[in-house]
This record gives C-alpha cells, structure tokens and sequence, in this order.
C-alpha cells in the first residue's frame, strides 16, 4: 500500500507516524514535508500525489488511522513485539482490508459479476483460495493503465458538498483546492470530506468531466485557468506509446473496424464521430 511506503529511506520516514510507541501522541494527521518551509503544510506519503487535492489527502489519512488503530489493538495483544513488527502486520491488514473493497465492492460495479466468476476473482463466503501463482504476471497492459482506466476521471465532482456534524452544508470548487491539503487540518474539515464521499453522489461515467478538470486542472490562485486533464490523457497515450484502436480490438476478439458502421455495437457515439469526420 503505497500510503504506507514500501520501500528505500521514504519508507522509513513514513514508518516513524505509525510507530506507535515512539511517542505518546498517536499521529492522526499526515506527516508533514520538511523540503522546505513553503511546502510545510504539504503531507508525505509514499504517494506523491497525495498533496493533489483534499479528497485524496483525506483518503490517505482515513488509511493511515486505521493502520494506527490495528496497530493499537495489535499491541495490546502482543506487548512484546518491536515496532517494525507491528508496523508489518497492521499493514498486512490493511491491504487485505483495501483487497477486500476492491474485490468485493469496486469490481464488481466496473467489469460485473459474471466477468469476475469467469475469471475466478470473486471473493469466496467461506473457506480460501489457492489460486495464487507468483510465476504469472500480474502487470496491467499500457493500454489499460495509459488510456482505459482513465475513465475514472468523467466521475470526478467538480463541486464538493461538505457536511458538519450539525448538518449544515457548505460547497467548495475542486479548481480552488489543488495542491492546497492544509484545509484538510482545519478543525472537522475531515470529517466533512469523508461525510461528502459518503453522501455524494458520482457523476455518470461517459464521455464529459467537469470543467475543474477540463479546464482548471491545478489552477493556481494567481490564474483564472489551468490544465485540460482530456489534453493530458491524449498526450499520455502518445508518449506511451500505445497501440492503435484497431489493433486492440483485435487483441480483444473483436474484427478491425474499415468504416463507422463497424463501430455500431461498440460506441454510442459513431454518429457523432461519422459527422465529425466528414465536417474535417
């Protein structure tokens, strides 16, 4: 779990927040970046884009208590182990906990059921799986990772709703918050993220996002504008270096498309694309 760390001195920055009996005050926020003083109230992870926008710093931090938490009740059961040991075993939990939502929850919603049973990924209701095989290789395909998981981004709300513990509602812009974490250490700020992704709901998935992202990815304070995310998408794809449309229906099953009436049964949006095409 890379909120964690895993690996190199990084890793053992982060560990000395979760060591739970190397100082009495048991950490609830992130740890701070000691770069340098402008940068004081960013978070360090080892995700380094946890600083992006708050819904992701709270995301960070929700994982990062419930690892002290675990680590709490694994100390109290055994006094005896050293920190290392119960910095391992807390986070072995904890990615079995982030397992367990992926499996149970997520996947099941983007790809379905069925797909899941005909790959034998489904989480069992009793007993175990020995399917594991450490000779397969588990690395997702550039064409996934680079352009298809991306449709993630056409959820993304550009309006945030916040919630207060008494009930009331304020509203924040995702344009105003990027790179700007330290909102979230504002007393019951938080809390107000996590009752927002409770409560709110997704946009639909399809071909639009929000303009904060469209039009204002990391706008600075000193601007009225930012970034196009859909840009940056398109330029990933080039600089990756991924394969053409065609080829990948192939490689999916399907027969390489010669005209748009081949697109038909694939995307809603061949006629759109047709009438573009003949307006070039």
């Amino acid at each position: 779990m890379r909120a964690l760390g895993s690996e190199g001195s990084s890793s053992a920055w982060i560990r000395i927040l979760s060591m739970v009996r190397v100082s009495a005050r048991i950490a609830t926020f992130l740890m701070a970046l000691r770069e340098c003083a402008v940068r004081r109230n960013f978070s360090q992870v080892r995700d380094s884009r946890v600083n992006e926008q708050p819904g992701l710093t709270a995301i960070h931090t929700l994982w990062m208590r419930e690892h002290n938490r675990i680590a709490r009740e694994l100390q109290s059961i055994n006094p005896r182990w050293s920190d290392e040991l119960l910095f391992q075993e807390a986070r072995r939990i904890v990615v079995a906990e982030l397992q367990h939502i992926t499996f149970n929850e997520w996947l099941p919603i983007i790809v379905g059921r069925n797909f899941m049973d005909s790959f034998g990924i489904k989480v069992l209701n009793r007993g175990y799986s020995f399917d594991y095989n450490a000779n397969l290789n588990p690395n997702m395909n550039n064409e996934f990772s680079t352009a298809a998981f991306r449709f993630g981004h056409s959820l993304v709300q550009g309006t945030l709703r916040m919630f207060s513990e008494a009930g009331g509602v304020s509203t924040i812009q995702l344009r105003n918050h990027f790179n700007s974490p330290h909102m979230i250490q504002n007393e019951g700020k938080l809390d107000e993220i996590v009752r927002s992704f409770a409560q709110l709901a997704i946009q639909k998935f399809d071909s639009f996002v929000t303009k904060d992202l469209s039009n204002h990815l990391f706008q600075t304070p000193a601007t009225q504008f930012g970034m196009d995310l859909m840009s940056l998408n398109i330029h990933r794809g080039r600089d990756h270096g991924i394969a053409t449309y065609n080829s990948i229906r192939e490689i999916c099953g399907l027969r390489r498309a010669t005209n748009f009436n081949d697109l038909k049964d694939q995307m809603d949006i061949k006629a759109r694309l047709n009438c573009m095409h003949h307006k070039s």
